[in-house]
């Protein structure tokens, strides 16, 4: 094996441009971390059935996105709420229940991410947690990071 040696300040670059061009990588935004750029997930046919019954739409999606609707042990069951305005919530004092409101149904993304970001939310009032909205623990982030994948982008 032949060993060539780059000066330091090229060694670097050398390694990001290869590690680019082969495995369709790219920092993103600046950060210290590293995503896969994927396909983005196609829509599921939504049924008759899934067309009337808001619940049984919302545990697809759930399933198809492998998202465990657990915490602490404890199932945490999606409600749908025609009177929402907001496109979900959890409250601490009914922690295993998700609702979720017709804003939520605008499409498949949408409503993954709002599952992802309540259900954040439970496992954190199921935990004894505050429930944040933003951080690394937070809903936000629970739910784009589902969306970032939906679209390819992770």
């Amino acid at each position: 094996m032949i060993h060539t040696r780059q000066p330091k300040e090229n060694a670097g670059k050398l390694v990001n441009k290869v590690s680019n061009v082969f495995s369709g990588v790219r920092n993103k935004g600046g950060s210290n971390f590293r995503n896969r750029i994927s396909n983005p997930v196609s829509f599921m046919d939504k049924t008759y059935e899934m067309a009337f019954n808001s619940e049984l739409y919302a545990k697809e999606i759930a399933k198809k996105y492998g998202i465990n609707l657990k915490g602490s042990g404890q199932r945490v069951h999606i409600l749908f709420n025609s009177k929402l305005t907001s496109a979900g919530k959890t409250r601490e004092i009914r922690p295993n229940i998700i609702e979720i409101g017709p804003s939520a149904f605008v499409n498949e993304e949408e409503l993954a991410n709002t599952i992802a970001h309540e259900l954040n939310h439970a496992r954190s009032f199921l935990n004894g947690g505050d429930a944040p909205e933003n951080g690394i623990n937070g809903g936000y982030h629970a739910g784009d990071t589902l969306a970032e994948y939906i679209r390819g982008e992770r």
